[in-house]
């Protein structure tokens, strides 16, 4: 009978280490989440707002847009590009000028960094790009 009672205690000592090192383990990770040691996975940066300079140059970022999407190109084929990498629309389609903006939090290593973009653009009624423009913003604490 005293065989049965060790087998007994060996197993719940054995369940409660592994409920110990359970608990350790959530609130370890919950504290690194919580104060910014650990980030969540993030989406990829959008391809337009990649290699940009470290301080906003709004030119260049005009100038990039212009390349990327020229005049007379198709608005849908922007729409769709800019909803693929993660812009959101902030106007309604029937509107003169239309805007779809970017916003990110980007974490490297403690400081956690904020990027934002802005692409506006007009269209005729063929659907055709008259004008784009943009700018974006970068800081990082």
């Amino acid at each position: 009978m005293k065989q049965r009672f060790k087998g007994r205690s060996r197993s719940r000592r054995g369940i409660g280490i592994v409920v110990a090192i359970v608990m350790v383990s959530v609130i370890l990770g919950g504290g690194a989440w919580f104060f910014g040691l650990v980030s969540p996975a993030a989406p990829p940066i959008p391809q337009l707002l990649q290699s940009l300079p470290d301080q906003p140059d709004q030119e260049w970022f005009a100038q990039r847009l212009k390349e990327h999407f020229p005049v007379a190109s198709s608005e849908a084929d922007l729409i769709r590009e800019l909803w693929l990498e993660g812009f959101q629309p902030r106007t309604n389609l029937r509107a003169d000028r239309r805007t779809a903006d970017y916003d990110s939090d980007e974490k490297r290593g403690f400081a956690r960094c904020h990027q934002t973009a802005s692409v506006s653009r007009t269209a005729n009624e063929k659907g055709q790009i008259t004008g784009v423009d943009g700018g974006y913003a970068k800081s990082c604490p």
